[in-house]
């Protein structure tokens, strides 16, 4: 999945989580404290309440699908998920569309890219590469919509305001391919004293006409286990350094994919060598040949039934260390 892929779902999601929210509200009332995450008087519908994000959560857990249905044809679906913990701190997203799966995890220090059973593991990420979901109107380029209150229910656990929305057509606009009608929406937002205000439900259909066929679209989004204990585990066979290769004690920028082991250091070329010809002998290893080029090391080893080449280049002065292992 291409980086450009993966922020339009994020928008797309966003547009879920609060995009077809705000504006004005009919036959309104009092919201209670007024302070956006508190609990709303019980005799009223209250004004719609802004939308905030989920950072004031300890933990949460988010389901959503995007889901077409051909009047005469087979559903197609993309179904997504992003879990999160506040400590330790962790964060997991993930897509699936056609039978594959992206997976994308960072847990404090670490983090794993994984696609069609492979993983990238790098160490040190960007915190703010998994930020979760947009709350900003004008950042998604959408209108405000109306939010009609029906009432009150609890949602996984946590009570809410539930609301029909007058949809926006030209928000559906990112998702449709063709002619919408009978577009519907339903939203419940969290209600509790303590917590953000914050969208826990949100439902939508309409029916389409594109040129190949008419049918169905649907939108469903959900968070649950809000606040709630678990943890969230690397991707299954996902692996951290190699065990017989010495870890480079000042490395940054470390990428692991499959049998290749990149990273940096502010190390000179020198350094690096030294103590990897001293750390794979100790490992086990046999240096069967060398090539040095001066601004560059090669060098080639054996261990049992293994191979390995290490590559070794500085610049500038930053040395740049490759290993593939064979």
């Amino acid at each position: 999945m291409s980086k450009y892929k993966i922020l339009l779902v994020l928008l797309l999601v966003a547009s879920l989580g609060c995009g077809l929210l705000g504006g004005d509200t009919d036959d309104a009332g009092d919201t209670g404290n007024g302070n956006g995450g508190g609990a709303a008087d019980d005799n009223g519908a209250g004004d719609a309440p802004s939308i905030e994000d989920l950072t004031g959560l300890d933990s949460y857990r988010i389901r959503y699908s995007w889901v077409w249905t051909p009047d005469d044809g087979e559903p197609e679906a993309m179904t997504s998920f992003e879990e999160y913990t506040r400590a330790p701190e962790a964060h997991r997203l993930g897509f699936e569309s056609e039978g594959e799966m992206y997976e994308f995890v960072q847990i404090e220090g670490q983090a794993w890219t994984c696609f069609a059973g492979m993983c990238a593991f790098t160490q040190d990420p960007d915190p703010d590469e998994l930020e979760g979901f947009a709350t900003d109107l004008d950042d998604l380029g959408l209108d405000e919509s109306d939010l009609d209150y029906v009432g009150r229910e609890t949602i996984n656990g946590i009570r809410t305001r539930h609301y029909e929305v007058d949809l926006n057509l030209a928000s559906l606009l990112l998702f449709a391919q063709g002619d919408i009608d009978d577009a519907e929406a339903e939203v419940w937002i969290a209600d509790e004293s303590g917590m953000p205000s914050f969208v826990v439900k949100y439902e939508s259909s309409w029916r389409e006409d594109r040129e190949e066929d008419a049918g169905t679209f649907e939108i469903a989004y959900e968070v649950y286990d809000i606040n709630a204990s678990f943890t969230i585990e690397p991707p299954e066979g996902a692996t951290g350094w190699p065990e017989d290769i010495p870890a480079y004690p000042n490395a940054t920028d470390v990428l692991l994919m499959e049998s290749l082991v990149s990273f940096s250091t502010s190390d000179d070329l020198a350094t690096v060598i030294d103590y990897y010809e001293a750390g794979l002998v100790d490992a086990g290893w046999t240096m069967q040949d060398e090539t040095d080029m001066g601004a560059a090391v090669m060098q080639s080893w054996s261990k049992g039934g293994q191979t390995l080449s290490l590559t070794a280049s500085e610049d500038e002065g930053t040395t740049g260390v490759v290993f593939a292992i064979g």
